[in-house]
């Protein structure tokens, strides 16, 4: 990322871009330092029936950054994977007729730090008071450090996709676009992923929807990727969204 557009990213984002040509990639990382996060706010926003940009998500929210999140019927803009919000359950993981994506979660405590975990029961986060926000998504590809195992579903996982995905350091949130389906960028597999993601130093990580829902906007900038599809920005059901806290300064 050129010097001037890192100059005008939103405190406290570090932006990042790695271009390479065997095979063509195009991956963009924005990076939430651990004293950003005191900063910064983590909220999953959700359009159901009527689906927006990620840059509109972003925009609507009066947020800094955005990244599409989970999966979503493309017909009838629903969302397909487990979501609650405030202890209230406002959606279930549908049925799948293959071993499923959706084995992790996105966490939002009551203080708007993210957490990526296995999925475990439903019951589980019913019950739980813990959570602000979750969302079913994946598949989970790291925990502590280590590749989790990915499900048997090799057109998903096994051929190149653009992809987004969110990873937890030790120090830093990263969320990241990795474009494909074109001459520059060839995208990932999601074994390619895990390695990269490892190269990183992150330690939890999740596959969020891909393909042509693949999408980062940061404030000031714009959309910071290629989305694959003619026509630019898909418009999608949710999204993962930062804000700004009530007692920070924006730029």
């Amino acid at each position: 990322m050129s010097p001037a557009l890192q100059a005008q990213s939103p405190t406290p984002l570090v932006i990042d871009s790695i271009i390479s040509s065997t095979p063509p990639q195009h991956i963009i990382l924005v990076k939430i330092p651990g004293d950003g996060q005191e900063t910064l706010q983590a909220d999953i926003v959700i359009s159901e029936g009527h689906p927006m940009t990620t840059s509109a998500f972003g925009s609507e929210e009066n947020a800094v950054l955005s990244v599409n999140g989970s999966f979503f019927n493309t017909k009838t803009y629903e969302m397909v994977t487990y979501y609650e919000q405030d202890n209230r359950v406002e959606r279930r993981n549908v049925s799948s007729s293959g071993p499923s994506l959706f084995n992790g979660i996105v966490i939002i405590d009551h203080e708007g730090k993210l957490r990526l975990e296995p999925l475990t029961q439903e019951s589980f986060y019913v019950n739980s008071l813990q959570e602000k926000e979750a969302v079913a998504a994946g598949p989970l590809l790291l925990k502590n450090a280590k590749r989790t195992p990915l499900p048997d579903r090799p057109a998903f996982t096994l051929k190149r996709h653009p992809r987004s995905c969110l990873c937890i350091t030790d120090d830093a949130v990263l969320v990241i676009a990795i474009d494909g389906r074109s001459n520059r960028a060839s995208g990932m597999t999601l074994p390619e992923l895990q390695d990269f993601l490892i190269e990183q130093k992150c330690r939890d990580a999740i596959n969020l929807d891909g393909g042509g829902s693949t999408s980062i906007w940061v404030k000031g900038l714009g959309v910071l990727n290629h989305p694959s599809d003619e026509a630019g920005e898909r418009k999608v059901v949710n999204a993962v969204v930062w804000k700004m806290t009530s007692s920070a300064p924006e730029n």
